[in-house]
């Protein structure tokens, strides 16, 4: 039986070394991750297809760069208004919602860094509407320098951490703040929205000294109008 997933995506059970068990978003419990026990009046349970993004892996260059062959649906929870509008885009680094018909790619690096990547046809990372996403390698200095316009406290502790780096601008158009996550929203110089969201735990591992710090980032590019669509998808990556 497939089961309904409530704002959360699960890559499928491990399948090979390089699709093992990477979930959407952090996975770390906390009490400030979103979470939603059933389907509410104002959402609908929707089979959306599953888009398969080539992956480079860094490790292991000779390793075919197509994901292996797993369900073509992922039966989610989704706003009424954004039923129909998005696809789920899986890949050897993840799994994201992004809008339907869009394309992509992916990147697991030899140093654990893992980026998705998806887009309109035509479109690129380099600019213009898209979905961006990135994994730290834990408790490495990855997890902790991109963590600076986002974690106050990885700011506070900014020269001991990371030593005479410049001192990161705070992202703008902070909404939402807690110990952990960061969301935001502003317009960005091509007249389209960014919607984001930040997760780090640094604090909670002093750093790099003990333990194994996170961090995770989404990114939604879209125009003003299409507001809703970012939210969900970034709900899904918090969730």
């Amino acid at each position: 039986m497939k089961a309904v997933l409530l704002l959360a995506i699960f890559l499928p059970p491990l399948v090979g070394a390089a699709y093992g068990g990477y979930r959407v978003g952090h996975d770390r419990a906390s009490p400030e991750k979103s979470a939603a026990a059933s389907p509410s009046a104002d959402s609908v349970v929707e089979d959306i297809p599953v888009v398969d993004l080539p992956t480079t892996f860094g490790a292991q260059p000779d390793q075919p760069s197509v994901t292996p062959a797993l369900p073509s649906t992922e039966t989610v929870v989704l706003p009424t208004s954004v039923a129909g509008a998005l696809n789920a885009y899986r890949s050897g680094a993840g799994t994201i919602l992004a809008p339907k018909d869009w394309t992509g790619d992916a990147l697991v690096g030899a140093n654990g860094n893992r980026t998705i990547e998806v887009h309109p046809p035509g479109g690129s990372s380099d600019g213009g509407e898209g979905v961006s996403v990135y994994f730290a390698s834990s408790g490495t200095l990855n997890a902790i320098a991109p963590a600076g316009p986002y974690n106050s406290w990885v700011r506070d502790h900014w020269q001991d951490l990371v030593g005479d780096e410049p001192l990161p601008t705070v992202i703008p158009g902070i909404i939402d703040q807690t110990a952990h996550v960061v969301r935001y929203e502003y317009e960005s110089t091509d007249g389209l929205m960014k919607y984001g969201a930040a997760y780090s735990d640094a604090q909670d591992f002093d750093g790099l000294g003990n333990g194994s710090a996170r961090f995770e980032q989404i990114e939604v590019t879209l125009p003003a109008a299409e507001q809703n669509i970012a939210q969900a998808i970034v709900d899904q990556f918090l969730s």
